[in-house]
């Protein structure tokens, strides 16, 4: 009995073997990447050609994982529109400046330090 590797390599004078062989090596690429699960799946049909040939069709089907996409958190306005900000919450526009008149007070660590010891006595 002939191998079937030697029958793939006269599919199309060898070209079917060349495709299925890139194709494996795309498929494993991306299930590699993806984590997820591919399919690679070739089709032979045999039809009679008469005076006693066979003709032989084939299919190559290759089905690659998708990657994840990202997906993107909407909220929905009064007016039916999708928009990124929550109308719930405040932004940064509706909260007011402090005065900015007024200065830190600030104090070296020497003071600090003397400030507790004061107080520990």
């Amino acid at each position: 009995m002939r191998r079937f590797s030697e029958f793939l390599q006269d599919v199309r004078e060898g070209d079917a073997d060349y495709e299925l062989a890139g194709f494996l090596r795309e498929l494993s690429e991306q299930v590699s990447v993806t984590g997820k699960v591919g399919t690679l799946a070739y089709t032979i049909k045999v039809l009679p050609g008469g005076d006693g040939k066979i003709i032989v069709k084939d299919t190559i089907k290759l089905n690659l994982p998708e990657p994840e996409r990202p997906s993107t958190l909407f909220f929905p306005t009064s007016e039916g529109d999708l928009s990124r900000r929550d109308p719930r919450q405040y932004s940064l526009d509706d909260l007011k400046v402090a005065d900015q008149k007024v200065k830190p007070v600030l104090r070296s660590t020497e003071e600090i330090e003397g400030a507790e010891m004061e107080e520990d006595r």
